[in-house]
């Protein structure tokens, strides 16, 4: 069973207005679950969410120990 960490990067605090879900990462788990039922464990860190990136980060890293991370982004949010 893979452990898989999944990121929405963030690299400042945008206004209210402009935050948006994870849809993407939110679609890519709903299509694991489909297709590979019971194979794998998910988390799932968005940094826009969060004040303390670095204490997140490290806090699931060390609690789920992650077989796999992967990360989102999108351009307005560079």
């Amino acid at each position: 069973m893979a452990s898989i960490l999944l990121i929405k990067t963030s690299k400042t605090k945008l206004p209210d207005k402009a935050m948006s879900p994870p849809l993407g990462i939110l679609s890519l788990v709903a299509y694991l679950r489909l297709h590979r039922p019971g194979k794998d464990q998910f988390r799932m860190l968005d940094l826009h969410a969060t004040s303390d990136y670095t204490g997140s980060l490290e806090a699931i890293t060390r609690d789920f120990r992650p077989d796999i991370i992967g990360f989102s982004s999108m351009t307005i949010e560079a």
